[in-house]
This record gives structure tokens, C-alpha cells and sequence, in this order.
């Protein structure tokens, strides 16, 4: 796989982090955290097992998916197939940067369909809170790693677009560490997460992401 791809992964999830996970994993992310210090304990190890958790997710749903593009590539004879694969990729990219823009919300009805499924993964999760445990946050993170978003799912686009386990689990990996940051650092450094969640800031770089995506379609990456 090309070197672009793996850094559209890294950019859309440093995107992706300030400007939509914030609003899908922050209030989980903040829950944790307060009642941690109500404890008297640091909240760093357990975001830290939390994140992995849900890093892991991903990583594992990207070799699936990226199994499933192999197979679906070798039973069907032609370089064609993998270039029809980019190209759908090339197009959920763009769908992405429209989504997180603000302009077309096709990705939300997505996250609204795999909220029927999610709704099975939610009462497991519940159980494991409070969390006490670094155990519990990791298994907790794993659960909320299928949290319906329609970040993730663009970018498992791209991992099965990839036609192989390998590539499709790096992929989501590279996805899920660029997303990290922007839920640790919470407390830290607010001032970035409002920098990035401004209209103006978020609509150019989602601008960035669809000229990107519309880059990719005409020329392939992987």
C-alpha cells in the first residue's frame, strides 16, 4: 500500500479527534476520568487502557475487513477489482470530509444503522462502570471500540479496499493512534480541541480531506 494512504489514516484521525471523537467518546472519556479522581488516583493509566482497548477494536475489525477484500480480490480475476476498491475507498474519503464538514450528512445515517447493533454491546459495557480497574477500562475500551461512527467506518472502507488482513489492521491501527491524542489530552489541552472544533477551522481542513479524497479516486493509492 502507498505511503499516502497510511498518512490519510493519520491525518483524518488527528482531524477526527478534535472535531467529531470529542463528541462521540468525550463524555465516556470524562465519566472515566472523574471518578477515578474522586479516588485519588491518576486517570492517565486508565485512559491510557481505555484508548488501547478501543485501538485494539479497530485494529482486529481492519484485518477482518482487509481478510475480506483479499478474498473478495482473489475471487475475482483482474487488476480491475483492486482498482474498483480504491476508488470506493476514494469516495467514502469524500464522503468523510463532507461529513465532518458539515454538508452532507450521509455518514450519519450509518452511525444510525449500526446503532441498532451497538444497542446489544452497550448493557456489557454499563456493567464494567464504574471503572476500578485497569482490567475494566481496557475491556471497556475494547466494547466502546464498535461505538456506530461514521469516522470508523470510512476508514474500514479503505481496509477493505486494501485486500489484505495485514494492511487493513496496520491501517486501522495508524487510524485509531492519530485519534488518541485528542481524547487523552481531555484536560490537557483544551485550547487545540477548541481550535480544531471552530467552524472555520473544521470546514478547511474537512475541504483538505474531500480535495484528498477527490485526488485518490482519479489517482489510486493503494
Amino acid at each position: 500500500m502507498a505511503a499516502g494512504l497510511w498518512l490519510s489514516a493519520l491525518f483524518v484521525g488527528l482531524i477526527g479527534s478534535g472535531t467529531h471523537c470529542l463528541g462521540m467518546c468525550g463524555g465516556i472519556m470524562g465519566a472515566l476520568s472523574v471518578n477515578i479522581r474522586r479516588d485519588g488516583r491518576s486517570a492517565c493509566p486508565y485512559l491510557l487502557a481505555y484508548n488501547l482497548g478501543r485501538v485494539m477494536s479497530y485494529t482486529l475489525a481492519g484485518a477482518v475487513l482487509g481478510g475480506l477484500g483479499h478474498g473478495l480480490v482473489a475471487a475475482v480475476p483482474g487488476a480491475a477489482v483492486a482498482s474498483l476498491g480504491d476508488r470506493i475507498a476514494a469516495l467514502f474519503m469524500v464522503a468523510l470530509g463532507l461529513f465532518l464538514g458539515g454538508w452532507w450528512r450521509v455518514l450519519g445515517r450509518l452511525e444510525a444503522w449500526g446503532a441498532r447493533g451497538f444497542a446489544y454491546i452497550r448493557p456489557l459495557g454499563e456493567r464494567l462502570m464504574p471503572v476500578t480497574r485497569l482490567p475494566q477500562a481496557l475491556a471497556l475500551g475494547v466494547l466502546w471500540g464498535f461505538l456506530p461512527c461514521g469516522l470508523v467506518y470510512s476508514v474500514l472502507a479503505w481496509a477493505l479496499a486494501s485486500g489484505s488482513a495485514l494492511k487493513g489492521a496496520a491501517l486501522m491501527a495508524i487510524f485509531g493512534l492519530a485519534t488518541a491524542p485528542g481524547l487523552l489530552t481531555l484536560g490537557g489541552t483544551q485550547r487545540l480541541a477548541l481550535v480544531l472544533r471552530k467552524r472555520s477551522v473544521r470546514q478547511a481542513l474537512a475541504a483538505l480531506v474531500v480535495v484528498y479524497g477527490l485526488v485518490s479516486f482519479v489517482t489510486p493509492l493503494a
